[in-house]
């Protein structure tokens, strides 16, 4: 059993389904739509082979994904990887109200994964101090799943892990983030990904599918101030003062601009008895180095690959 239908739980459900196991797959979230905001919407090339194994890929691409390059602005010029053999595979650029459904619906048309959406859960089951499925609450009625293996897919403030009692450790960035998505921006570079590393600061534009750019920016705390009393003129003044980066007016902001002021990395011990974590529930990675989706499909893998024999022969 999964608890949690995004990227992690629900590539973990899909790979599981492939070995021939049945899934129960849990969501809080009612709408098969739903989608996390506050990402930079990008998957390093490791994150590549996973979508393939998903099935995922060619449908992303028809759905307008991005295969990206990065170019790197520092103090001292661009750096720019080369097209030689030995140069690093491209990365992925796709909004998450893209992905998450996709995945969601590739999960779903498994027969031997149930998905189970507006399922909240609420604690562990424990049998002679393993654990042993989920309880919860499905619009207001009482629910539980019994599972061997409970797989906690459900984000950084993990039910699975708070109710197990993980160990856990966390670490402050030192920066606070922002992102906006921005419609019409010019696209000098074409499909490639541009970084700004300024030490401390850091920024990102992202060419991303429907004509999209996402924008994010990572200063340091002592720049917090005018973020705070006038967020969208602090954005835009943050965002045209970038090196080499396209003018951004106000009307190019698709939305509302989305941040944290306070994002920690955070390391939670990921396996115990009858129950793991995957993804951002096993650790949440400060969002500055755009790593979070491939750590979810990457981190998927790794259980399955290591459970889902024993899992299968146990059946």
């Amino acid at each position: 059993m999964i608890v949690g239908a995004s990227i992690a739980g629900c590539a973990a459900a899909i790979m599981y389904a492939q070995q021939g196991l049945r899934i129960a797959l849990l969501d809080a979230r009612s709408d098969i739509r739903a989608h996390k905001v506050l990402c930079t919407h990008h998957l390093q090339p490791c994150g590549a082979p996973i979508l393939q194994r998903l099935g995922a890929t060619e449908k992303l691409l028809a759905l307008g994904m991005v295969e990206t390059v990065p170019k790197f602005w520092t103090p001292w010029g661009m750096i720019t990887p080369d097209a030689a053999e030995n140069s690093p595979p491209p990365g992925f650029n796709v909004r998450r109200e893209t992905l998450d459904p996709l995945l969601r619906q590739l999960a779903n048309d498994y027969q031997n994964v149930d998905l189970l959406l507006g399922h909240r859960v609420s604690g562990l089951l424990t049998k002679n101090g393993t654990t042993a499925g989920v309880y919860g609450t499905e619009q207001g009625s009482a629910f539980t799943v019994e599972a061997r293996l409970t797989v906690g897919a459900d984000g950084k403030d993990s039910t699975v892990a708070r109710s197990a009692r993980c160990d856990s450790v966390s670490a402050s960035n030192g920066r606070f983030s922002y992102f906006a998505q921005l419609s019409g921006l010019e696209r000098p570079d074409g499909e490639s990904s541009l970084s700004w590393f300024m030490d401390p600061d850091v920024a990102y534009l992202l060419p991303n599918d429907g004509g999209i750019s996402v924008l994010v920016v990572f200063p340091a705390l002592d720049k917090l101030g005018p973020f705070t009393d006038d967020l969208s003129t602090a954005f835009l003044a943050y965002a045209n003062a970038l090196p080499g980066a396209p003018p951004v007016r106000r009307e190019h902001i698709f939305g509302k601009i989305v941040g944290t002021k306070h994002f920690s990395t955070t390391l939670t011990d990921p396996v115990g008895n009858g129950f793991a974590l995957i993804g951002d529930a096993a650790a949440t990675n400060d969002p500055l180095w755009g790593i979070g989706c491939s750590w979810a499909l990457e981190t998927a893998q790794m259980l399955v690959d290591a459970t889902a024999q024993m899992l299968t022969e146990t059946t």
